[in-house]
């Protein structure tokens, strides 16, 4: 995974390199997994909750039926990894304001 980080005016880039199989392991899936489900659980600070009512609201009506297993979360990763090997390089985001500043994250 490759993120570059562009401010307007600056002569070069902020290039940060991670290995994508470092992100994206069983390990990292099994600490993952109960931090996901404590989100989804409606867990989330005040901060949170008042930026994304909508989805605070869906959390607490449904967080009991809403739980990731780790097999969910390892399958993801698995899925992330192969995507890699196919899509190389793909653009998995791509923001530009209008002052020049940007962010690019590459699979």
């Amino acid at each position: 995974m490759k993120i570059l980080i562009h401010e307007s005016g600056e002569e070069h880039e902020i290039k940060i390199i991670i290995p994508t199989g470092l992100l994206f392991n069983p390990v990292t899936a099994l600490i993952a997994c109960p931090i996901i489900n404590k989100t989804l659980a409606g867990k989330l600070s005040k901060e949170d909750i008042d930026e994304a009512v909508e989805l605070a609201e869906n959390a607490a009506e449904t967080h009991e039926s809403m739980k990731l297993s780790r097999r969910d979360v390892i399958r993801f990763c698995n899925e992330i990894n192969r995507m890699k090997r196919l899509h190389k390089g793909m653009p998995l985001v791509d923001v530009e304001d209008d002052g020049g500043d940007g962010v690019k994250i590459y699979l």
